[in-house]
């Protein structure tokens, strides 16, 4: 397993998208970049399994989650959603999940569950995408062990 290339590829995942919302590089680019980073992670998991945190780093699977995060891969996400679904908190962040169920839910036109998924408007707001039943969203995030709606918005609002 090469967990070196993998973490490198956590500093350059977030560099692409730091470029991409800066306007230095454009969405075929990164959409090139996010599909090199898919198919290394791909083989990797072919190769050795799912680089989870007790096996790998946490950089390492922290690189492996923004990878299928940013891949927008229906069949890369579905199949993510069943690793962790049965996976343990030593080897994952449940939060993850969430991220993904909603990331899924999101790419077929379906609200979200967790509240993870939101465009920032042109104040610098953001703008959830809708979230199924949002008053017990609060709920569903704390199963995950995420903190509430209102706490992620302020996060996410917040300058880089």
């Amino acid at each position: 397993m090469d967990i070196q290339k993998l973490e490198s590829i956590q500093d350059l995942d977030q560099k692409a998208i730091h470029d991409f919302k800066a306007g230095l590089i454009d969405l075929a680019t990164l959409d090139r970049i996010n599909a090199e980073h898919k198919a290394f992670l791909l083989e990797m998991i072919a190769a050795f399994g799912f680089p989870f945190k007790d096996v790998s780093s946490p950089k390492a699977y922290e690189a492996a989650f923004l990878i299928i995060q940013h891949a927008c891969d229906q069949a890369l996400l579905e199949r993510a959603i069943g690793i962790f679904s049965t996976a343990t908190s030593d080897q994952i962040e449940r939060r993850h999940l969430g991220y993904f169920v909603d990331r899924l839910r999101i790419l077929r036109g379906l609200p979200q569950v967790y509240g993870t998924q939101y465009r920032v408007l042109s104040d610098k707001t953001v703008e959830f995408f809708p979230i199924e039943n949002p008053d017990a969203v609060d709920a569903r995030r704390a199963e995950l062990g995420m903190g509430t709606i209102a706490e992620y918005r302020k996060y996410a609002e917040s300058p880089v």
